[in-house]
């Protein structure tokens, strides 16, 4: 099981992954821009997405799938989480 969790830049406008499990040090450089990649477009719409085959989904990203361990991706789920909206 592998998993990554991303924080917007808004000064960058991207996406940056801050912590992941399972995945290799190249997930550092995996940064996205809203609409691309299933983190980029969770983010982009603010609802959450499954995508349960993932080396042939349109939402799949070539650092993800080009990666050492990408290979063996088979889905991907994506959670929106907004401090400011979600904090209670």
């Amino acid at each position: 099981m592998s998993g990554a969790v991303y924080l917007w830049d808004e000064a960058a406008q991207v996406l940056v992954p801050q912590s992941w499990h399972g995945l290799g040090a190249w997930m550092g450089g995996g940064r996205r821009r809203l609409g691309e990649g299933v983190a980029g477009t969770v983010a982009q719409r603010r609802e959450g997405m499954i995508v349960n085959d993932y080396r042939t989904s349109p939402y799949a990203h070539p650092l993800t799938t080009g990666a050492p361990t990408g290979t063996s991706l088979r889905g991907w789920r994506g959670i929106p989480q907004d401090w400011r909206r979600d904090r209670r």
